[in-house]
């Protein structure tokens, strides 16, 4: 399996009161896909993307790769496990996920 994160971040203006810059952030991951940082990504929510990551990154390294992407907003790292999840989303967002089980 995988190693996946899943990376959640509150919607609005940053905390400084500056709104949040969403299409910026998206093209950051998609900037660390390009240069092999991560692996694979997926948005198929508004706030929410899942980032499939080299063997050997911890939570600690996720998030000191992504925050500079996302400064100044709450946001959560959390390990995701395949095997184990469920929701109501499109077939291509299952259809990412599967390739990970």
């Amino acid at each position: 399996m995988k190693n996946l994160y899943m990376i959640v971040y509150n919607l609005g203006n940053n905390l400084d009161g500056i709104p949040f810059d969403s299409m910026a952030f998206h093209n950051f991951i998609d900037a660390l896909y390009k240069n092999g940082s991560i692996n694979d990504w997926w948005n198929y929510l508004d706030n929410v993307y899942i980032i499939s990551v080299p063997d050997g990154m911890a939570v600690n390294d996720v998030y000191n790769l992504v925050f500079p992407g996302m400064p100044k907003r709450h946001m959560l790292v959390s390990k995701v496990d395949p095997l184990n999840m469920q929701g109501w989303l499109s077939n291509d967002a299952w259809g990412w996920i599967d390739k990970y089980k």
